[in-house]
């Protein structure tokens, strides 16, 4: 009897293992009731790290540098500033009569907080004769040579389309390359339009 026992139970637990487990058989695990230690330690890290910033920014704000005077008080005392055309030619003998000297850090380090009246002046363009240019000027090339623009413009010219999109000029010839319509060449190569780079100028 007890043999046949044992084989009941035998094959019980067999088909309970091939079946899978039961609902009632599966553990679950317990929820979580808090947070986890890094998230905590996280946490009091971003705290500590906005009090150090607080306190940075309100003592800089507080603390006026030495020996400078506020801002409002210097506004308030400084006369009114002239008429711009004025103060334009007055900063130009100004500059021109002072030699150009290096300026001298301040004790602490920082430039001075009070605002120079020099630097709400218009700037002041340099008194120039206009140049007049020869209508026989060619820029950067060889005596005869036509600039491209010009010789694209005859209507006899069949030159194909070219375009410039990167000039790099460099002591060494090795490191001197350019880039017409995304091909890359350097001196002695051709486009395969049939256009050949003969030599690269800092000029282009």
């Amino acid at each position: 009897m007890s043999f046949i026992l044992d084989a009941l139970k035998k094959s019980e637990s067999d088909r309970q293992r091939q079946s899978g487990p039961a609902l009632f058989e599966v553990k679950l695990a317990p929820p979580r009731t808090g947070l986890p230690p890094w998230g905590l330690a996280v946490g009091a890290l971003l705290l500590v790290n906005l009090g150090v910033v607080m306190w940075m920014l309100l003592r800089h704000a507080a603390t006026p540098a030495p020996g400078t005077p506020p801002v409002a008080a210097a506004g308030a005392s400084a006369p009114p500033l002239p008429a711009p055309a004025t103060a334009v030619a007055a900063v130009a003998t100004d500059r021109s009569a002072a030699p150009a000297a290096p300026i001298p850090a301040a004790a602490g380090g920082t430039a001075g907080a009070v605002p120079n009246p020099e630097d709400f002046t218009p700037a002041s363009e340099p008194a120039s004769s206009p140049t007049v240019l020869s209508p026989h000027v060619r820029r950067g090339t060889a005596d005869g040579v036509p600039l491209y623009q010009d010789a694209a413009a005859a209507a006899d010219a069949h030159l194909p389309q070219l375009r410039l999109d990167l000039h790099v000029f460099a002591a060494r010839t090795q490191d001197r390359f350019v880039m017409i319509n995304m091909h890359k060449l350097r001196e002695g190569d051709s486009l395969p339009e049939g256009v050949q780079v003969e030599s690269i100028t800092p000029e282009g």
